[in-house]
């Protein structure tokens, strides 16, 4: 918004050209289906403009499925199907066949449907696919979320859409409690869809990225974890310019003693009240660093921040779910302005169904989270995900 208006007149000129382009490609696209539908009309045994006209509605309907446009997905369905010589049919309706294998090797695998319920995505149906490796199971497409098990390792839970024909082979690496820390859940590695959601806010574009296993944390740091951050460090100067603080230089929310003991408040200026559970709030990302320094170590663990990806990963599963719960927005099932009459924070885990397919919380409300990367290429902001 700072730039010249020379600059942004040659931005503004390329979006009038890549929006003329796309009205000449669907202008285009409507020509070309129109002439194959009537070369259709005149010899309904032309089979090129058959197939040609099939393909594009196949296109239509894999564009529309990827980005989760129903009404779009109907209508090329119903436009396939009524071009179609029985070949697309057996395509349509093929199932999918799903491996499984996992280090330890005969754990058990566990495979449940994925209904919408209430606007959630609901686990249902399980079926027992045995012990691992498990050779290809066919299923119709569909979401299913794999459960894993075996003795002495964590669950590993791993929510994944099987399209017509796929074969996906799923690898689970199963983790001991201790490898995978107390508070934490694993996320397998794999495959995920990033980004693509044309109606959120900045979104990136669709893209797919690879990420090995790694374990998230089940709720947000408190502001009682934090305080105890605070209140060890040995330099209460440092102490006390970590401390929330309400910006520019609003000054610092906690209460300072003489001894330079940090505590809470009982409430801030604005009337919010203060509870220890409540997540860390009004912190810088350096703040957020030396916190998870500082935790790594006391408990002799190596912590940090999660990426984007990993952050994205964890709240929306490998499907690219639009919210931790599915893929329609309900106020009620995360912390936001919009779900309380009386807007303040409140502490983490207040909405139970605010929680990602990995068992992750919070991730759609409450506080916007700090995570290790760039906001933009001069790397003069850093990134922060999620709701608030």
């Amino acid at each position: 918004p700072w730039m010249p208006l020379e600059e942004r007149r040659r931005l503004w000129s390329a979006e009038d050209e890549a929006a003329e382009l796309e009205l000449e490609g669907i202008r285009v696209l409507a020509e070309v289906e129109q002439q194959l539908r009537e070369a259709l009309r005149l010899d309904e045994t032309n089979h090129e403009a058959r197939s040609t006209l099939a393909e594009l509605q196949w296109t239509r309907l894999q564009e529309a499925e990827r980005g989760g446009d129903r009404s779009a997905a109907v209508r090329a369905h119903a436009a396939l199907l009524a071009v179609d010589d029985g070949t697309w049919r057996r395509i349509l309706e093929a199932p999918g066949a799903l491996s499984v294998t996992s280090e330890p090797a005969a754990a058990t695998a566990t495979l449940f449907r994925l209904d919408e319920v209430d606007r959630r995505l609901v686990p249902v149906a399980p079926v027992e696919l045995g012990t691992t490796p498990v050779g290809q199971t066919p299923q119709p497409p569909g979401r299913y979320l794999l459960v894993v098990r075996s003795r002495g390792r964590v669950p590993v839970r791993v929510p994944l859409r099987l399209g017509r024909g796929d074969q996906p082979q799923v690898h689970v690496q199963l983790h001991t409690p201790q490898e995978v820390g107390e508070g934490f859940v694993p996320i397998p590695a794999g495959l995920c869809l990033l980004g693509g959601d044309l109606e959120a806010h900045n979104c990136l574009r669709g893209q797919s990225a690879v990420l090995p296993d790694f374990a998230m944390a089940v709720f947000p740091t408190t502001m009682a974890e934090y305080l105890d951050f605070l209140n060890a460090l040995a330099d209460r100067d440092e102490a006390w310019s970590r401390s929330p603080r309400a910006e520019p230089h609003g000054g610092q929310y906690l209460h300072r003693e003489d001894d330079g003991a940090l505590s809470l408040p009982a409430a801030d200026p604005n009337g919010h009240q203060w509870d220890p559970k409540l997540p860390v709030m009004a912190v810088s990302f350096d703040d957020a660093v030396a916190y998870v320094e500082w935790r790594s170590q006391r408990d002799g663990l190596r912590y940090r921040l999660p990426t984007e990806a990993e952050w994205e990963k964890a709240a929306r599963g490998t499907a690219g779910r639009l919210f931790p719960w599915g893929d329609r927005m309900e106020t009620s099932y995360c912390h936001t302005s919009a779900t309380h009459a009386d807007v303040q924070p409140r502490p983490v885990g207040s909405i139970r169904e605010d929680e990602s397919a990995y068992g992750v919380r919070d991730l759609a409300g409450g506080g916007r989270d700090w995570v290790d990367g760039w906001k933009t290429q001069a790397r003069k902001m850093r990134a922060m995900r999620g709701g608030a």
